[in-house]
């Protein structure tokens, strides 16, 4: 008699075998063996469901080596959803094994807001102490003094909670910051402020923000994660904002596409995920939006902006939560062409991964430092004076790793729209 398939797994059979997948798989195109492509884990994924093989160190092995980045969904003609398939065999396998204890620790100070803060407090220390003397320290492939210096002081702390639209109100938004910008890049959350608030919207940025529990729970740690989904789902499922932006593409995937599934997931084996949580998620998924989506949407609402005398020469690195996670593929671009002064210059392949994927680069900096080698050569070959993208995290791998001596400034889009605005 056939066993019963693991209901974590459902969408496994739409699978048809093309092997397209591999054609967009970051790892598989660095170490090309199948069981590593996203076509050889679903088979494992399917095989297990079945009860058909049991989870093991080498099915560990395998299904940690993946960037959870959205590339093979993105191009499957059948629409099987590997990251979502795959974090779901993590979860499984977080059941048998545990959470290795270093990252158990981090997932503890990341689900609580004043323990972020106090480790990120710790870290701009050991960041002044030991990066200008220990150089050849790296985080993963990052060395020391190349990781971007912390805020002195966290974001939110440096902005009121209600930032009042310049001019005549137009909308109100919330505004969710993640991590990365409270603590290691303020310029983008006052670039963000001051874009929107040029626009005429009312920017309402919650207290004692969080993390967006995302790092935790693709790591198998799902019941971990849900104390930072229930404080952000408290702060943001409102429904007199006309959004919710965020400006990290992790983040906003996070909320659009993996809360509901998540959630809805979890809410059939824990009792701890009510009807009201997973209503919460699906409110937050519906009026989240990238800053870049929304200024695009909203584009009637710039103030005019003035042709400069001398153009600059700007490359677009589309992050995978981005495009694949989102969807969001024509926003931020058609917005960067029309910006006066921008000489937007095309990036090989420019929807590949850069090869971060959060701790990825930790866990694994050899498959990790390949696969950033092809993105930072193909930026170098387009000549260009500025590099923007919309993800942090893709900022922090990208210019951590990217030869200083290039010259090439990283931006977030909305960092050069308020430049540009701010030259009127």
């Amino acid at each position: 008699m056939r066993r019963k398939k693991n209901k974590n797994f459902q969408g496994v059979e739409q699978c048809n075998k093309c092997g397209l997948c591999q054609s967009a798989c970051p790892v598989y195109q660095t170490i090309r063996l199948e069981s590593y492509s996203p076509r050889g884990k679903i088979r494992l994924t399917r095989e297990i469901g079945n009860e058909e093989i049991e989870i093991s160190d080498r099915v560990k092995n395998i299904f940690e080596k993946c960037l959870l980045c959205g590339s093979c969904y993105d191009i499957c003609p059948a629409g099987v959803h590997g990251s979502q398939l795959f974090s779901g065999i993590r979860w499984e396998i977080a059941k048998r094994y545990g959470i290795d204890l270093k990252k158990k620790l981090l997932y503890l100070l990341l689900s609580q807001p004043w323990r972020l803060k106090a480790s990120s407090w710790m870290a701009k220390w050991a960041q002044d102490i030991f990066g200008p003397i220990l150089p050849q320290i790296k985080v993963g492939n990052i060395p020391l003094n190349q990781i971007p210096r912390f805020n002195k002081n966290s974001f939110n702390t440096q902005i009121s909670n209600v930032t009042p639209a310049l001019g005549r109100t137009r909308a109100k938004v919330l505004y969710f910051h993640g991590c990365a910008t409270n603590f290691l890049f303020e310029r983008i959350g006052f670039a963000v402020i001051n874009v929107l608030t040029r626009m005429g919207v009312e920017v309402h940025t919650p207290r004692n923000q969080g993390c967006c529990g995302l790092p935790i729970f693709l790591s198998g740690a799902r019941q971990m994660s849900l104390q930072s989904i229930k404080a952000v789902i408290e702060k943001f499922a409102k429904k007199d904002f006309l959004a919710i932006i965020v400006d990290c593409a992790t983040c906003g995937s996070t909320f659009k596409r993996e809360y509901p599934v998540l959630l809805q997931q979890m809410s059939k084996e824990s009792a701890s995920v009510s009807p009201a949580l997973v209503s919460g998620a699906k409110q937050i998924a519906e009026k989240t939006a990238d800053i870049m989506e929304f200024i695009t949407g909203h584009e009637a609402w710039l103030p005019p902006m003035i042709e400069p005398d001398k153009k600059v020469k700007v490359t677009y690195h589309a992050p995978c939560h981005l495009t694949k996670g989102q969807g969001i593929k024509k926003a931020p671009r058609q917005m960067l062409q029309k910006l006066p002064g921008i000489e937007l210059v095309p990036l090989d392949q420019e929807e590949t991964c850069c090869g971060g994927g959060g701790s990825f680069q930790v866990d694994h900096p050899e498959i990790s430092n390949k696969i950033t080698e092809k993105k930072l050569k193909s930026i170098q070959e387009t000549g260009a004076e500025i590099l923007v993208t919309g993800c942090p995290s893709c900022l922090l791998t990208i210019g951590g790793n990217l030869d200083p001596a290039a010259g090439i400034r990283l931006m977030h889009p909305v960092e050069l729209i308020k430049q540009v605005l701010e030259n009127r």
